[in-house]
């Protein structure tokens, strides 16, 4: 399976325990309003169990996520050559894992990332950064009423920062599917912003929804 979809699999996964969750606390809250006139706490009990298990679930899941994002970073990384973001540590754990995967075992040598590994040199990508789409994404959503689909905020977004995007964000992914560079950075900073309360986390799949938290970080920050 390909890194990107691994991402995609996990958010899949998460959406529909958000689904599962909701679903499962509209219909347990009226289970447990019976279970209590019926005096049949201990089924009420079970109920609110089962509710709790699967947004524990669910929060476990958006962990393994974030771990899943650090790897990749870290992956990047290695292929980009943007070795000052990481320490001697994260090097080695990279290395680490390159063995692992290629069935090798090459001495652990304390060279930073963008040097060599192996026999092969790491060039540097020169793409934009994930968190100089957050402002045209906002502005975007602003524009749009405030919420909408995935592919016309994109394009807003295009309109707003293709003069400053960089030969690299036009090209594909080396992990494959077709993703653009510029898209998928644009995607995982949704993300963050998600995470942060800037965008709704419940929206429909394929709806990116500002909130008012998002309207005010854009009023505060959209002319630095």
């Amino acid at each position: 399976m390909k890194s990107d979809n691994v991402k995609e699999a996990f958010e899949i996964l998460i959406e529909e325990l958000e689904t599962c969750s909701k679903d499962a606390l509209q219909k347990g809250m009226k289970l447990i309003e019976v279970c209590k006139l019926e005096e049949r706490t201990w089924q009420a009990k079970i109920v609110l169990q089962i509710i709790l298990q699967i947004m524990e679930l669910k929060s476990e899941i958006e962990a393994k996520l974030e771990e899943w994002k650090k790897i990749r970073e870290l992956e990047e990384s290695v292929i980009s050559g943007l070795s000052s973001k990481f320490s001697e540590s994260e090097v080695k754990k990279a290395m680490i894992l390159e063995e692992k995967v290629a069935g090798s075992s090459p001495c652990l040598v304390s060279k930073p990332i963008g040097f060599s590994i192996g026999r092969h040199r790491r060039q540097v990508v020169d793409r934009t950064l994930e968190k100089e789409f957050r402002i045209p994404i906002l502005r975007a959503l602003v524009k749009l009423g405030g919420s909408a689909k995935t592919s016309n905020v994109l394009n807003e977004v295009y309109e707003e920062v293709k003069h400053k995007l960089k030969t690299a964000d036009f090209e594909e992914l080396p992990s494959g599917g077709k993703k653009i560079r510029w898209r998928n950075a644009a995607c995982w900073e949704r993300k963050s912003m998600v995470e942060e309360g800037l965008l709704e986390r419940y929206s429909p799949r394929g709806i990116w929804t500002i909130t008012e938290k998002g309207r005010k970080f854009l009023e505060e920050n959209e002319n630095l």
